[in-house]
């Protein structure tokens, strides 16, 4: 993720920049070379907050194995030279290159006042999936879900499960998310489930509005009758 302003001098350092450091020689087939664009082609010049455009971008690159184009290339400034730098301006969008390795990639941020950064980012480790379903053996983990309607419920419902499916999160982690980082809305649902598999299961069934021996299905109550609070010493409370 090139820093990137589209000036006709600024951009060939940086490039040529990138090609001595991250560039594999010009005897390297393009789809295998380092590819480069900057996210100012699509939401401009954040100015102090550039960089941080730039690393959302590269992480998003990087989680999900795409980095998309650069955008309004009539023509290449004819300094940056590609081949003979061995990197490649990602004109179209595209898959991350195969290797056997984790995705990386780097962030270049340049300061009005001289400083320079460049972050590099690496994909995580993947999720073991037998690790997980070994813990969750020995202790199952409830799903809370809920929804305005019961279509959103649904919907939030199959979201998390092609999430559970692509093995991007740990499911104890989903669980307590679940239970104590989301807002408990009206039409809710809870999935007991000891395995990924159970979890997916429940989680389709749940989405298609099938019954499943491990979703449990309600609405909230309104409860309008009085309350009592008694405080003992504590009348702050």
């Amino acid at each position: 993720e090139a820093h990137g302003t589209g000036t006709p001098v600024g951009d060939p350092i940086e490039a040529q920049a990138i090609g001595t450091v991250f560039g594999r020689g010009k005897e390297v087939e393009v789809k295998d070379r380092c590819r480069f664009g900057s996210i100012k082609s699509n939401i401009g010049h954040l100015e102090p907050a550039s960089g941080m455009a730039g690393l959302i971008k590269a992480a998003l690159c990087v989680q999900r194995g795409y980095i998309p184009p650069t955008l309004h290339i009539e023509s290449v400034n004819p300094r940056i030279r590609e081949d003979e730098w061995g990197i490649h301006l990602s004109r179209e969008g595209g898959a991350f290159p195969d290797s056997s390795g984790p995705r990386l990639a780097a962030v270049n941020s340049f300061g009005f006042g001289g400083t320079n950064a460049c972050v590099i980012l690496q994909e995580p480790p993947k999720l073991l999936r037998e690790r997980q379903d070994r813990n969750l053996a020995r202790r199952p983990a409830l799903f809370p879900l809920s929804g305005s309607s019961n279509a959103s419920l649904c919907t939030i419902a199959g979201r998390i499960a092609d999430q559970v499916d692509a093995g991007n999160m740990a499911l104890t982690d989903l669980a307590g998310t679940l239970a104590l980082r989301r807002s408990h809305l009206d039409y809710r649902a809870v999935v007991l489930a000891n395995s990924s598999d159970v979890a997916s299961s429940g989680l389709r069934s749940l989405a298609e509005g099938k019954p499943h021996d491990g979703v449990i299905v309600g609405r909230r109550m309104n409860c309008s009758g009085p309350v009592f609070v008694f405080t003992g010493q504590g009348a702050q409370w």
